[in-house]
């Protein structure tokens, strides 16, 4: 808890909208935006906390323990059992946020994946963000902004939340207890998404899944290691797309270490990576990743996994020697 307090109140985002609540000048309606759903939850939830605590933020007082433990009667987050904001979940804000607040002057309404709200529930919503109730706040959350209407838009202060830093997320997990080589790859493969990254970093079958990827790429010799390759990275199954992801930052960084192997991430992973890019010319490393991009479109579109793998393998191993130094 400690950490992420650290974490949220560090950002930009948070600090533009203290300051508009320090100052009595806040609006009645934010939309904000970052690319970390489970991150952008929390940010949401200490919006809220902030809108109503006593001491403008402190984040340990009795109102700021309720909201964190869902037990504020004047703080309301959506969806409340699904991903998804349902009818009845806006039905029921647009009944309840005319009543008045029982324990302070405000409430508070939390609105998680709203990029998820079709037209029909956004519609609904928007004459409320127009003539909002007295002390009345919304925050609304999204990751795909491009899915808000324009209209909702225009009701909302827009607040951007801040791409933290691979070394900001490098500190989170750190401080948090996580060795700083187990650290590094989470945070590499999180790409700079903090709560993510922590979902990572706590799954030991993630680096176990890693680790056999990286043996993967540095056995992938020639023609008669393909079978054995492509029967390993079609094993995971539903897991796959997660594997393609963890080639990509396996070749990527490679290519980080042509430039200048100061700037590898996975420092503690140089020895595999300097094994690769021994594999490799700096073209056929290029052509890998873009191999690998259209491998994920072409699952996404459900084709089949084990076509899919099969003419990924043939294809790298095909690169490779095409693109010699």
């Amino acid at each position: 808890m400690e950490q992420l307090t650290r974490l949220v109140t560090g950002t930009k985002a948070f600090e533009s909208l203290w300051k508009q609540f320090s100052a009595d000048r806040f609006a009645h309606a934010y939309l904000i935006t970052g690319n970390d759903p489970e991150y952008l939850k929390e940010f949401l939830l200490y919006a809220g906390a902030m809108a109503l605590c006593p001491k403008g933020g402190c984040f340990s007082c009795v109102v700021c323990n309720k909201v964190f433990a869902g037990e504020h009667v004047d703080v309301h987050v959506y969806p409340k059992t699904k991903d998804k904001i349902l009818l009845a979940d806006i039905s029921e804000i647009l009944d309840d946020c005319y009543v008045k607040p029982f324990e302070g002057d405000r409430k508070i309404y939390v609105l998680n994946n709203c990029d998820t709200l079709s037209p029909l529930l956004q519609n609904k919503l928007l004459k409320t963000l127009e003539e909002p109730p007295e002390n009345t706040i919304f925050f609304l959350g999204a990751t795909n902004e491009s899915t808000i209407l324009a209209t909702v838009k225009s009701r909302c202060q827009q607040v951007r939340l801040d791409d933290t830093s691979f070394e900001e997320v490098m500190k989170y997990l750190t401080s948090s207890g996580i060795s700083e080589a187990d650290a590094e790859i989470a945070a590499c493969f999180a790409d700079g998404r903090p709560l993510t990254a922590e979902k990572y970093a706590t799954d030991r079958s993630f680096y176990k899944i890693f680790d056999e990827v990286t043996e993967t790429v540095k056995s992938l010799s020639s023609s008669k290691d393909a079978l054995k390759a492509s029967a390993k990275l079609s094993s995971y199954g539903a897991g796959t797309q997660t594997v393609l992801r963890m080639l990509l930052l396996l070749y990527r960084q490679t290519l980080a270490a042509y430039a200048d192997e100061e700037m590898l991430l996975l420092k503690h992973k140089k020895n595999d990576i300097l094994f690769i890019k021994g594999m490799y010319s700096p073209e056929a490393l290029y052509r890998v990743v873009d191999l690998l991009t259209q491998a994920k479109i072409r699952l996404d579109g459900n084709c089949n996994l084990s076509a899919v793998i099969d003419g990924l393998v043939l294809s790298i191993l095909e690169v490779k020697y095409s693109c010699r130094r």
